[in-house]
């Protein structure tokens, strides 16, 4: 994750990562988060936040490559003890619009680009700023996308830090529950706790938060919206969801201020509950464990709430049962499940084992039974997912546990410490290619068939773990296989049409270019591209060229390659 990301996100803040270190690099791009993204409220920000500050943005220095920085001196605190200065990553000086600081309800519209938070500040320019502090005592801004982090600062009359020491007032004096009652208070009468008249745009930002169940919320209010949801189908009145769009929940989740329920369907209801289950799940909700003891007992398997329930156990002081759940259940259940289905077991045992201390201390390592079987399982459900799901997203940490001492007597385990780029593996497979003893030896005690299986080759599983293994010069380790005579160039081709990836897009091409491919070399390449578009149907293949009908071309004959406009492999001698 980008550095200023790098904080516990709770896991209803699911974030586009790939879409996100895209946008790190050109701010002016608009925002992009998955499509169930909710974050917390304004009232919810103060309560998370280590600090909050009066800042002056002072300059501007370089970051990482070509990001910028600017260190703010901290002028006073809000909230906690923040250090004297403060450095913002992915941040610039500039001339911004200002914040609406009577409007709560909307960050600065800079939060709608670049990293989903504002990021250009004026020099001398005074900000309110949230802060958080990493476990080694390291601060940064609180980047939950489009929240009110860093907001300007123009006096204490702006709604904005009004609301924020209203809310810290409340939150430093009065229970959770206490503080909801508050607050309800407070929107029934219209005045604050010293009863001062709020302003319209307090009295919205206040009904926002009493109807916004998050994974911050309390475990009696979000108890309370299931059991209503259970009883009549809607989570009672001044309760509302998150209205997004793209998952076609807005009409579900109207408000419910009114105390008028909109009718729901069937599965409305139902993604509301996933909803407040997985707030429960993801926030700090340990009494909450009789729903989810539930759903782990209900007679039909619904693999998502499982999952939920296994992370829940985990989570709050039940390991051991949600671990043998997955060691004993989980690999025979997968094969009668769709991908879909079997996808959300597979992360949900993956975040299982991982816990929250990052890496190095995963949960499992600190239970003596799950660090001695979870890394063969976690090989097991690797090659489960490749085969069957194309979502696999190994535990490498994990998978590295199991010693293995030949590299070819386990050849699943080596090509997944290949496929995660592991040094050892990679040199083995460099090592072994570049033996030339070893593959004239091999060519004239096996040759192999033209059509026969490309696993006798002794070279076939080097050859896969310098495909998959990341290299900036991957490619050219790759042509220097083409290279390494008819047998190698002709098991290279086959593996680029049965294990190549879109980002083998190249060297297929400089293949294609290549005028020293014999016929029968032609014809494997063509065969070799209908495999590889069957296994990524609709690329566009904006990379090069249209793979598709080259394959028409090669298959017709050596005009072909005068057409590709890729660098052909030139091989020495």
């Amino acid at each position: 994750m980008p550095e200023k990301m790098r904080f516990e996100l709770p896991g209803l803040v699911w974030l586009a990562v790939a879409s996100l270190a895209a946008l790190a690099a050109s701010p002016a791009a608009a925002c992009s988060l998955a499509s169930d993204y909710v974050g917390p409220s304004n009232f919810e920000m103060v309560q998370i936040a280590d600090a909050i500050v009066i800042a002056t943005a002072r300059r501007e220095i370089k970051g990482e490559e070509d990001d910028t920085e600017v260190i703010f001196a901290i002028d006073s605190a809000v909230k906690g003890t923040p250090p004297p200065s403060i450095t913002l990553s992915e941040a610039r000086l500039g001339h911004p619009k200002p914040s609406n600081l009577d409007d709560l309800s909307r960050a600065h519209p800079e939060s709608s680009a670049g990293m989903c938070n504002r990021y250009t500040f004026r020099k001398g320019g005074r900000y309110l700023l949230f802060l958080s502090r990493s476990p080694d005592r390291v601060w940064y801004d609180l980047g939950y996308p489009y929240t009110r982090t860093n907001e300007d600062y123009t006096g204490e009359s702006d709604e904005w830090i009004r609301a924020v020491r209203r809310y810290l007032k409340l939150q430093q004096t009065r229970s959770p529950m206490e503080q909801l009652a508050d607050l309800r208070e407070m929107a029934a009468t219209g005045r604050d706790q010293d009863g001062v008249r709020l302003s319209a745009s307090a009295l919205v930002d206040i009904r926002s938060h009493l109807g916004h169940p998050s994974p911050w919320k309390p475990t009696p209010y979000l108890l309370e919206a299931l059991r209503q949801l259970d009883q009549t189908g809607a989570p009672g009145a001044g309760f509302r969801l998150p209205a997004i769009e793209e998952t076609g929940l807005a009409h579900m989740l109207a408000e419910f201020a009114t105390g008028s329920v909109p009718a729901a369907s069937d599965s409305e209801t139902d993604s509301m509950r996933l909803y407040l289950l997985k707030a429960l799940v993801e926030g700090d909700h340990p009494a909450a464990l009789p729903v989810f003891e539930a759903l782990l007992a209900a007679s039909k398997l619904d693999p998502e709430r499982t999952g939920l329930a296994l992370r829940f156990l985990a989570k709050n002081g039940h390991y051991p049962r949600a671990f043998q759940w997955i060691e004993t259940k989980l690999m025979a259940l997968l094969p009668s499940l769709s991908a879909g289905e079997a996808g959300s077991l597979i992360s949900a045992a993956h975040a299982i084992q991982a816990g929250e201390g990052g890496e190095g201390k995963e949960r499992w390592r600190s239970d003596a039974h799950a660090a001695a079987a979870w890394p063969e399982l976690a090989l097991a459900l690797y090659w489960h997912s490749d085969r069957f799901y194309d979502n696999a997203r190994p535990d490498m940490a994990a998978i590295r546990q199991i010693p293995v001492s030949d590299y070819r007597a386990r050849p699943l385990l080596t090509l997944a410490l290949g496929e995660g780029s592991d040094p050892a593996v990679v040199a083995w497979a460099l090592a072994e290619l570049n033996d030339e003893a070893k593959r004239q030896a091999s060519e004239l005690t096996n040759p192999i068939p033209w059509r026969g299986s490309l696993t006798l080759d002794p070279a076939y599983l080097p050859v896969r773990i310098i495909l998959a293994a990341w290299s900036d010069d991957r490619d050219e380790r790759l042509a220097r296989i083409f290279c390494q005579g008819k047998a190698r160039r002709r098991l290279l081709i086959a593996i680029l049409g049965t294990h190549g990836g879109i980002l083998q897009e190249r060297i297929i091409a400089r293949i294609a270019a290549t005028p020293t491919l014999t016929q029968e070399e032609r014809d494997l390449l063509g065969s070799a591209i209908v495999q590889y578009r069957a296994r990524f149907p609709g690329r566009s293949d904006e990379l090069h060229w249209d793979l598709a009908k080259q394959t028409l071309e090669l298959m017709s004959g050596r005009e072909a390659f005068a057409k590709a406009p890729s660098k052909p492999i030139v091989c020495p001698g």
